[in-house]
This record gives C-alpha cells, sequence and structure tokens, in this order.
C-alpha cells in the first residue's frame, strides 16, 4: 500500500509503472525544503562562477536568494528525476492534466526542475482531483467572464489584500468590490452565485480533524466547504488567493476533501489555489500578471503559466511565484 505508482492515460493506451522512491518522507515534506531552501543533512552551493558574481554585483541579500534557490532547485530536480524524467520524452510537446494521489497532492509540479528549465516553461500543467472530474469539468465550453467578485478580508499575515483587489478591479469587467468590514459571509452567500469570476483574498484555514470545516475566514466569521456546496455557482474561475488552500485530507479512491472540492462541487469550472502560505505582495503581482493574460484572451492555464513564467525570468526563488496551480 506504500508504493507510487504512475498512470499514464494517452487516447489509445494506458500505462502503468511503479515509482522508486528513496523515502516518501522527503515528498511528503519536501514544500518545506522548498520554501526555506535548504536542509540539515545537504550542503548546497551555487557554482562558484554564480557565488563570484553575486559577490561583486548584487547584495547580500540577493546572494542569499541565489543560494537559497539553487538549494530549491536540488529538491525539485529531485522531485522530476523521480517522477516526470521517464514520462517527458512520450509526452512531446503536449499539456500536462495531473491527478494526485496521497503525499504527491502537495507536489507543485508546475515547478519541477529538470536541471536546466522548470516544467512550466515549457507546457501548461493543470491538476483535477479525478479523471471523471476533469472530463465533465472540460465538457463545459469556456466562456469569457463578463463580471467579477472581488471580496478582501486582510489580517497580520497577509496585510496587502486590499492593494491586491484594487489592482485586480482595473482589469477585471464589471468588478464589485468588497473588503474590509464589507467582506462578509452574508455578502458571499447572497452574490457569489451571479458572478463569472470569484476572488477571494482572506486568510484560510485547514482543518485536518474535519475537512468540510475547513474555512475562508471573512469579516462576520467563516465560509466553510459545508457552505460553499450549499451555493450553487456559475463560475468559470474561482481563486482562492489565501494561505494554504490547497490543503486537502486524503481518503481513499478518488476523494478529497477540501475547500478545492467544495468549490467545484458548487459549479466551479476552474480555481486557483494555493498549496503552502503565500507571500502577500509576490502574490498581488502574480494575480496581476493573471487576470491580464486572462483578460487578453488567454485560457486560465495559459494565463498562469505566463504569469509564472514572467517572475522566471525575473530570477525569482520558487516560493515567489509556484504556489499556486490551476485544477479544472
Amino acid at each position: 500500500k506504500n508504493d507510487v505508482l504512475r498512470w499514464q492515460v494517452q487516447q489509445s493506451n494506458l500505462e502503468l509503472t511503479k515509482i522508486d522512491l528513496e523515502n516518501n518522507i522527503e515528498i511528503a515534506n519536501y514544500d518545506f525544503n522548498l520554501m526555506l531552501g535548504m536542509n540539515g543533512s545537504t550542503k548546497i552551493e551555487p557554482d562558484s562562477n554564480s557565488v563570484n558574481e553575486a559577490i561583486q554585483q548584487k547584495t547580500f541579500d540577493e546572494y542569499l536568494n541565489l543560494s537559497l534557490k539553487s538549494r530549491a532547485d536540488l529538491y525539485l530536480q529531485k522531485l522530476y528525476d523521480a517522477l516526470l524524467q521517464t514520462l517527458i520524452g512520450a509526452l512531446g510537446a503536449r499539456d500536462l492534466v495531473i491527478v494526485p494521489a496521497g503525499a504527491l497532492n502537495y507536489v507543485p509540479f508546475h515547478s519541477l526542475f529538470d536541471g536546466e528549465k522548470y516544467l512550466v516553461e515549457s507546457r501548461e500543467v493543470k491538476s483535477s482531483p479525478s479523471a471523471a472530474v476533469w472530463m465533465k469539468l472540460n465538457s463545459r465550453k469556456p466562456k469569457p467572464p463578463k463580471n467579477a467578485l472581488l471580496m478582501a478580508f486582510a489580517d497580520e499575515q497577509i496585510p496587502l489584500v486590499d492593494r491586491e483587489v484594487e489592482e485586480l478591479a482595473k482589469l477585471l469587467p464589471n468588478a464589485t468590490k468588497l473588503k474590509g468590514k464589507h467582506a462578509t459571509f452574508a455578502a458571499f452567500q447572497k452574490q457569489a452565485s451571479d458572478f463569472d469570476v470569484i476572488h477571494l483574498a482572506c486568510h484560510g484555514q485547514f482543518r485536518s480533524d474535519n475537512p468540510m470545516f475547513s474555512s475562508l475566514r471573512l469579516a462576520d466569521g467563516s465560509v466553510t466547504v459545508r457552505d460553499v456546496c450549499s451555493i450553487r455557482l456559475k463560475a468559470e474561475l474561482v481563486t482562492l488567493s489565501a494561505c494554504e488552500t490547497g490543503l486537502n485530507k486524503i481518503f481513499a479512491g478518488e476523494e478529497i476533501l477540501g475547500l478545492a472540492r467544495g468549490f467545484l462541487s458548487a459549479g466551479a469550472r476552474s480555481l486557483v489555489l494555493s498549496l503552502w502560505t503565500v507571500n502577500d505582495d509576490a502574490t498581488a503581482r502574480l494575480m496581476a500578471d493573471l487576470y491580464d493574460n486572462l483578460q487578453r484572451g488567454k485560457t486560465i492555464a495559459a494565463s498562469l503559466r505566463v504569469a509564472q513564467v514572467n517572475l522566471i525570468k525575473k530570477g525569482e526563488h520558487p516560493y515567489f511565484w509556484s504556489p499556486f496551480l490551476v485544477i479544472g
């Protein structure tokens, strides 16, 4: 039961492969290594030329970022070698849909590193709770968004979300903004079903003891998975711009309970959500880029890819661009 199996599904065949991993705990806890860019038992240094250039031309903070980025890339390359290396040749230039299981739900496949580039630089990468869910969601024809509901409730961990919503309102058509004391659960219940895009910039709480009560914190209370499931949505996109909103509890088979499943069950066609605690300022920049590309006619997956690649080109640590993924 501890084996990791990869199902490679194509139009003409189905291939099952057992993946040999030295230590499954490394995958389960890899995100901490990725965020911190370090591991107590492993010493990784950037190549000497990069270090010398950084010391001569850049600040100490920039040198530190380079060092941490090299360490993060090491872990991402280990995961790439274990999970994708033998698959990429058969995949060619096609986009990739990942249906993860167990600890692999917490792997940002789009940021896996082949030694030269990240996966998102070569193709679109989406996730789905199951093949059946993916087929159902993609049976609906996408439509351009005509309006947007933008809600922001700041706290000490995410103080910049009001600014995030103000910037996004300039990019999205017919945007309704609800901030601070106006970003209430009652307002969400009343208005959510009327919008094509729903952007929730608020703090998320994951309940491992009862995933149905995982929630997003608003001014007058919290929106739980149970609450979301009781609302019928028409949204083409729901973005959960909050902390650890992607964390789920894994059950047998295809069953995943969490905020993601709640919004899909309510009728959302696609979600953009995070795998771990997100840097507030980096999120605001990425989100503005995502919605700008969405308004230019790109798909949701393509828009997120462009936003992430733009940050990669600036040399940003994966922590700042890889938390977000597309489900749908």
